[in-house]
């Protein structure tokens, strides 16, 4: 299965401290959860803030849309082409959680063509940025050789630098990726020195 929207790390965001009382993050969250805000007034003030340019409200926007309201009651019906231009905005402003949002809508052709090449292309400009989940999924695109040549030692380069971030997944796959290089390694070290010893007999 393809990669998920970023829910994890850009909902924990909505939480902290530093957002806490900004308009857009309150209102997402207010949807997300069912606060104690309507619905309408949630939309409006997200509305309001993408209006003005906000890439993070414009990424909030793309979010409902993508979500839907299977996923939350007081979001607005699922509609991809619409969450796909709100996210592109916000990505073309340099949003990296919606760049990263627009590599999955790439990769899993969810109101757009299915591009794996450029769904890498999305997930590297989310990676340099310093986003995790862009990180590992950038990743996996060079191990799995989707969208990109396969290079197993850049794939571990990005994985680390997710995993230094704390990335649950890509912890997990910097060790089963070093467990396969070291058996490899291994096997062919058994193999070579088996070679030298029927070659002395």
């Amino acid at each position: 299965a393809g990669p998920s929207p970023d829910l994890s790390g850009a909902l924990a965001m909505l939480r902290s401290p530093a957002v806490a009382a900004y308009p857009v993050a309150t209102a997402l969250h207010d949807l997300l959860n069912g606060g104690p805000r309507s619905s309408t007034e949630c939309l409006g003030v997200l509305r309001e803030h993408a209006g003005r340019g906000d890439p993070t409200a414009l990424w909030a926007l793309g979010l409902c849309r993508y979500l839907g309201s299977s996923f939350a009651p007081g979001l607005p019906p699922q509609n991809y082409a619409e969450a796909y231009t709100f996210l592109l905005r916000a990505a073309e402003h340099g949003h990296a959680v919606a760049q990263n949002h627009i590599g999955v809508v790439y990769e899993k052709g969810h109101g757009v063509a299915s591009n794996v090449r450029t769904a890498a292309e999305w997930y590297r400009r989310a990676a340099e940025q310093g986003y995790a989940d862009g990180q590992f999924y950038l990743g996996q695109c060079y191990q799995m050789g989707v969208g990109l040549a396969t290079d197993v030692p850049m794939a571990m380069v990005w994985y680390r630098r997710a995993a230094d971030q704390g990335h649950a997944q890509a912890i997990d796959a910097l060790r089963a990726t070093l467990a396969v290089i070291i058996v490899r390694r291994v096997t062919a070290d058994v193999h070579r020195r088996g070679d030298l010893s029927l070659r002395e007999c």
